[in-house]
């Protein structure tokens, strides 16, 4: 089967429109994403994290190296990527700039508890919801008055 022009031209249109680049495997780098964009909706540092995952999004991440982190695998892995080194803006280029030297073991800034994996209960096949919390006022107004 030949394709016409406007075949083509057609393919090659929902092609540039539906591909977008991503640095490394696809579910991890998503994941990152979401948690850089989480972290800059929050406006700080976040002290809790949940991440409810889809089994499918779950089992294609789970043992997967996370770009630019030296190596590093699995969910919490991208999770503290996207908070360490994500640049949001960048969509699944988020960990590009990334040096791969970053300060891990992989636990969120500000707490020593890592992020908590939820399966989600919905029967869908693919969902990443990353839900960060801050527990105390900013840090500034933890000081004692003078």
């Amino acid at each position: 089967m030949s394709l016409t022009a406007c075949e083509k031209e057609i393919f090659n249109r929902i092609l540039k429109e539906e591909l977008v680049p991503a640095t490394g495997c696809t579910e991890p780098v998503a994941i990152a994403y979401a948690a850089a964009a989480a972290k800059k909706a929050l406006g700080c540092e976040p002290e809790v994290c949940e991440a409810e995952l889809s089994g499918n999004i779950i089992k294609n991440a789970r043992c997967v190296a996370v770009p630019n982190t030296g190596g590093l695998k699995g969910i919490e892995a991208a999770v503290a990527a996207g908070v360490v080194a994500g640049r949001a803006e960048l969509a699944l280029d988020v960990l590009s700039a990334a040096t791969g030297r970053m300060p891990f073991p992989v636990t969120m800034p500000a707490t020593s508890a890592p992020c908590s994996l939820i399966v989600a209960s919905l029967m869908v096949a693919f969902l990443l919801l990353i839900l960060f919390r801050r527990c105390g006022p900013p840090a500034l107004d933890r000081q004692a008055p003078r």
